[in-house]
C-alpha cells in the first residue's frame, strides 16, 4: 500500500465517523422535550389581599377582673 492509500483510508474512516456521530447527535436530541421555563405564578392583586384580622390584647386585658 502506497502512502496516498492511507491517507485517504485514514481520511475516509473520519469522515464516516464524523457522520455517524452527527447522525447520533440528532437522533439522540431529537427525543428530548424541548427545555420549557415554569410559567411564574401571578402575584395576587391588592383586591384579592385580605389583611389578618389584628390582634385584640387589649380586650382580653380588660376582660379581666380585678383582685
Amino acid at each position: 500500500m502506497g502512502r496516498n492509500t492511507i491517507i485517504g483510508i485514514i481520511v475516509a474512516v473520519l469522515l464516516l465517523g464524523g457522520v455517524a456521530g452527527a447522525f447520533a447527535y440528532v437522533a439522540v436530541s431529537s427525543n428530548e422535550p424541548a427545555a420549557q421555563e415554569p410559567d411564574p405564578t401571578p402575584e395576587p392583586s391588592a383586591s384579592q389581599v385580605q389583611p389578618e384580622p389584628a390582634e385584640e390584647t387589649a380586650d382580653e386585658d380588660q376582660d379581666e377582673d380585678p383582685l
